[in-house]
């Protein structure tokens, strides 16, 4: 059996990425290794917020980025109490920064929860989960939503 020492899982706060989220923190706990929990801040948000707030992009983001982490934290004490976890706010495209984060952090295996938002939702935005399946530095596991 592969060694693992470093597991990567993502949320976007949704039940499918939950259902992700759990399973990497009970392989972690059961293989005695590091949890790292991600999320990742669209990078289309600064073209939302141009269109919508006169105040400074920059500001914006940085507020959102602060919010973000605390509401991480309260995810990771939430739903993983009890677990050694590292959280870790990202910004950029979700599949992209997923696979760096990966990579600088030696990743032996990244666990994501799946929509599955169907046909028509991948041709339109295509899917994250086969994204960082692609471009992978390390095997991934896929949770899917219905079991």
């Amino acid at each position: 059996m592969p060694e693992y020492n470093t597991i990567l899982t993502t949320t976007d706060f949704s039940d499918p990425a939950l259902l992700g989220v759990r399973h990497a923190a009970d392989l972690a706990a059961k293989l005695e290794c590091e949890l790292i929990l991600a999320y990742v801040i669209e990078e289309r948000l600064p073209a939302l917020i141009l269109a919508v707030s006169p105040e400074p992009v920059a500001e914006i983001i940085e507020i959102h980025r602060k919010n973000a982490q605390k509401s991480l934290t309260d995810y990771a004490e939430k739903h993983l109490s009890g677990t050694a976890v590292e959280t870790v706010v990202l910004q950029g495209f979700a599949h992209v920064a997923i696979v760096e984060l990966a990579r600088a952090r030696k990743a032996d295996l990244i666990v994501l929860g799946t929509h599955g938002h169907g046909f028509m939702g991948r041709i339109l935005m295509g899917s994250t989960t086969e994204r960082v399946i692609h471009d992978a530095p390390c095997p991934v596991m896929v949770v899917p939503s219905r079991h």
